[in-house]
């Protein structure tokens, strides 16, 4: 995926001016810059649901996009959320229902199927929209700051869960944040944003997701990195 020449105002304040960036195939590329850099207003680009400027080229097929809020439907039960998205599909009850139990169960979340959201803790609501947006066969995945406002050991365990996913069925993600510790944990490239959403830093995390360790020497370094060009 290619985002060429970008530009994208609000009025008078312009967010994007001539940006581009080429997004590599199912590998997770993390924006990572300070509140107001531009970085939902990418995601909002790519998934067309802002007017723009300039060309998004990308393979056909369908996006996935976890929001900052959940979204999930108050009137329906965790189970008919994530049937919802899948009504469109032309799977039959029988393989929704399939589908929906593998991946509660891999997020901890089958004995909850039957419950509303009003009834979860944050981190379940988490979990749900995560399973959610896993369960919709798409191509592209756009996540949009899931983690903020979580304790860190569960942001720790969602994350954990959320390769879990990725690793059975990966696609192509990007992934915002304003969080260094999260890009480093979650990304296999970390983009970073000055405050005027120019590229000043486009660094590949060359270590496996499984249990990466913050205090790896490899991860310090990049760590350093990134402190240098954006504190």
């Amino acid at each position: 995926m290619k985002l060429i020449d970008i530009n994208k105002s609000y009025g008078s304040l312009a967010v994007l001016k001539n940006f581009s960036l080429e997004f590599e195939e199912n590998k997770i590329c993390c924006l990572l810059g300070p509140s107001g850099c531009g970085k939902t207003t990418i995601l909002n680009i790519i998934s067309s649901l802002v007017e723009y400027e300039g060309i998004v080229k990308r393979e056909r097929g369908n996006i996935s996009y976890i929001f900052q809020d959940q979204r999930l439907l108050p009137n329906l039960t965790v189970e008919k959320n994530l049937e919802y998205v899948l009504l469109s599909t032309g799977m039959n009850k029988s393989e929704r229902m399939e589908k929906i139990d593998k991946v509660l169960a891999l997020m901890e979340l089958k004995d909850k199927k039957k419950s509303y959201p009003y009834q979860l803790s944050g981190g379940m609501l988490q979990r749900t929209a995560m399973a959610r947006a896993f369960i919709y066969p798409s191509n592209l995945l756009l996540m949009d700051e899931p983690f903020k406002g979580l304790d860190i050991s569960l942001k720790k365990r969602l994350i954990d869960e959320f390769l879990k996913l990725w690793s059975r069925d990966k696609r192509t993600v990007v992934f915002v944040t304003h969080d260094i510790d999260e890009a480093l944990l979650i990304a296999d490239r970390i983009v970073l944003l000055s405050d005027k959403a120019e590229i000043i830093l486009d660094e590949k995390v060359n270590q496996s997701h499984n249990n990466r360790n913050l205090n790896s020497d490899n991860l310090i370094k990049i760590r350093k990195s990134i402190y240098k060009n954006f504190v």
